[in-house]
């Protein structure tokens, strides 16, 4: 396989696809259409129809009860001896996972390969019968974001012995053999959070945790890395999974225990949506800004609330590292090439070759030094209030 990096894949992908700035550049908050203020600022992929685009990006969930979705588009979708690569998401509830499909497929494309697009809709029964429609289908290669870290053990077997290579996509696949891990340091994302807790609260200071998905190994990871640089003499008022990492489940919990939200001096919160929660029910009692506040995805809403004060720091996860360098793989694993891991990580059972990349700990501070000069947000939508 020619050797050109992932950031010219991409980029190349993108120049094809219209000339945006950065593949999926303002593919932003999915299914909650704020990405339709952002079609029409004329922000997304500017060479193609914006109707199009925004209708696309709106309606991304309508084909969640389907095995998979149509393949995604490609300069010649679907002719012969191009590859098919599968990839099936948890779900597009948070913003991160429109711009992973994007950056993935289109620098899947770039390589030569159609894209099957499965979305479980945090089902995860759902979510094996995707998988084992398309090793059916004679798909070579399926890469997964899995809703339950466990429960994908059957799933995978059956894929190895259709003869189909699996890759775990930013959460490993419990006891499974995946053939590949390629994610983010969720420990480290854990520790920057510590960290920050560590720098700004005062001596016997207090906190309350907002865990993610108790399905999701990467929580356990993070929380990992958390415990083991905070402060000794900061007290847990009380720590809870949002399941499915569901934000509305977090404001319920903040809404009926208010006497905790009084009396802590930070929410440590599992991601950006989790996060907004938090400050939404701060500003309800009046406590917003008062309160550090710590998230994860560099969600375009954690970055204003950072902007105006609200949201003390994000860890930003350069999607281009991540996806793209998982569309190389599956590429690769699909033409029989082997893949150069950089570390091994642990299923539970066995050691699986892993793609691992640091994620960033992202302030008002440096804001503009990461998130912005990365091309991940805009400047004129961070700074938009």
């Amino acid at each position: 396989m020619e050797e050109r990096s992932v950031r010219e894949i991409v980029r190349g992908a993108g120049e094809r696809s219209g000339g945006a700035r950065r593949a999926g550049q303002s593919f932003l908050a999915g299914r909650r259409l704020r990405a339709l203020r952002h079609c029409r600022a004329g922000r997304c992929f500017r060479g193609l129809p914006l109707l199009l685009l925004c209708l696309a990006l709106a309606f991304s969930s309508a084909g969640c009860g389907e095995k998979t979705a149509e393949p995604v588009p490609s300069e010649e979708p679907g002719r012969s001896g191009r590859l098919r690569i599968g990839i099936v998401f948890d779900s597009f509830l948070a913003e991160r996972w429109e711009r992973d499909r994007e950056i993935f497929t289109s620098a899947a494309n770039a390589l030569g390969a159609d894209v099957i697009v499965g979305n479980a809709n945090s089902d995860a029964e759902r979510q094996a019968e995707i998988v084992d429609q398309m090793v059916s289908d004679g798909i070579p290669v399926i890469v997964i974001v899995p809703v339950d870290s466990s429960t994908l053990v059957r799933p995978v077997e059956r894929a190895h012995a259709a003869g189909a290579k699996v890759i775990a996509y930013d959460r490993m696949i419990q006891n499974a053999a995946p053939d590949l891990y390629v994610t983010f340091d969720s420990g480290l994302a854990g520790k920057y959070m510590a960290k920050t807790l560590n720098e700004r609260l005062p001596e016997h200071g207090s906190y309350l945790v907002l865990c993610g998905s108790g399905t999701d190994h990467n929580v356990s990871l993070m929380n990992h890395g958390f415990s083991s640089v905070i402060r000794s003499d900061l007290r847990c008022l009380s720590s809870v999974y949002c399941e499915n990492w569901s934000d509305e489940a977090a404001y319920e919990y903040l809404d009926r225990h208010q006497e905790f939200l009084r009396r802590a001096d930070a929410v440590v919160c599992g991601n950006d949506m989790i996060a907004e929660q938090a400050v939404k029910a701060l500003a309800e009692i009046r406590r917003a800004g008062q309160v550090v506040i710590t998230g994860q995805d560099a969600d375009l809403g954690a970055c204003q609330n950072i902007v105006r004060g609200t949201q003390t720091m994000t860890v930003y996860k350069p999607i281009e590292l991540e996806a793209g360098n998982a569309a190389r793989a599956a590429v690769q694993l699909a033409k029989g090439e082997k893949v150069e891991a950089v570390r091994t990580v642990r299923d539970g059972n066995r050691e699986i070759p892993a793609l691992s990349f640091d994620p960033v700990l992202v302030t008002r501070e440096n804001l503009d030094d990461t998130v912005i000069k990365d091309g991940f947000h805009l400047k004129e939508e961070v700074y938009l209030n």
